[in-house]
């Protein structure tokens, strides 16, 4: 008795776990991180005035896409997709204007 007991309460945690994976508000990349990647370029000055307000534009491009794709409550795999793929060309765009020799220093 007690080890079917122990079954189906595993059975039930593993119900569980599975349930909470497959959650639709699945978060697509990092927004913190990549502000706070903005603000080390402007703090180092490895970001110009002109680069931040475009890499800012871009954050607040993806912020939208993703506050519209959450608007009816569940976020398509295609949805996420296209998500992840703004966010990590916002972080490419963000490696490629901190490494260029357009800095406040590399004038």
């Amino acid at each position: 008795m007690k080890n079917v007991a122990i079954v189906i309460m595993a059975v039930g945690m593993m119900l569980t776990a599975h349930v909470v994976e497959a959650h639709p508000h699945h978060k697509t990349k990092d927004p913190v991180a990549t502000n706070a990647r903005i603000k080390h370029g402007v703090r180092t000055g490895q970001l110009t005035p002109r680069e931040t307000a475009a890499l800012r534009r871009n954050q607040a491009h993806v912020r939208e896409m993703n506050r519209v794709a959450r608007a009816d409550g569940f976020v398509s795999p295609r949805e996420r997709m296209v998500i992840n793929r703004a966010q990590n060309n916002l972080n490419r765009n963000i490696y490629y204007k901190k490494h260029n020799k357009a800095g406040r220093g590399c004038r």
